[in-house]
């Protein structure tokens, strides 16, 4: 009884691999995670039309029943095809929502980032300066040095502008 407890332990079993057109060895829980995971695929799409996988070839399955010869093409619909009553004119692809940005809303946008950076421009002259340093990488204490302005003095002068940007423009703070 040992015996039959050891040898089930380190059984294997076989899986085809249709990609390399092969059969490849693998331990029992490889085998039987990878039959359950085809199984269920297949049922799913079988259910749904898609499969016409005969029994005698579900070894065969590779769970891509868009590529499988297998596969029933005739379920497979194109966005261009019509939908609902004959005299429609409605396809598939208008019941996809749009997703983009109305170009309305893209220009209002720019209109405030304008006004958001000329009042940073009135509220500190030298903030397109500080900027562009920023975006080179210098730290706090290199761009107040660079513009001329002790540390502690940049850093309150930022922290006052952001105030009172937040308090004008609370939807971008």
């Amino acid at each position: 009884m040992a015996n039959k407890e050891n040898q089930s332990k380190t059984e294997t079993r076989r899986i085809y691999i249709r990609s390399q057109r092969r059969w490849q060895e693998v331990p029992e829980e490889i085998y039987q995670e990878h039959t359950r995971f085809h199984d269920t695929y297949r049922h799913r799409m079988q259910d749904r039309g898609l499969c016409c996988c005969p029994r005698n070839k579900w070894w065969v399955c590779n769970a891509d029943c868009l590529t499988c010869e297998y596969r029933n093409a005739d379920v497979i619909a194109s966005l261009d095809a019509p939908i609902g009553e004959e005299d429609d004119d409605l396809v598939l692809m208008d019941t996809i929502a749009d997703e983009s940005v109305a170009v309305s809303e893209l220009a209002s946008d720019r209109i405030v980032l304008e006004q958001l950076f000329k009042r940073l421009a009135d509220l500190m002259p030298e903030a397109e300066n500080i900027g562009k340093l920023r975006m080179q990488g210098l730290s706090d204490e290199a761009i107040a040095k660079e513009i001329g302005i002790p540390r502690t003095t940049f850093l309150s002068r930022i922290k006052a502008a952001k105030k009172l940007l937040a308090q004008e423009y609370p939807d971008f703070f």
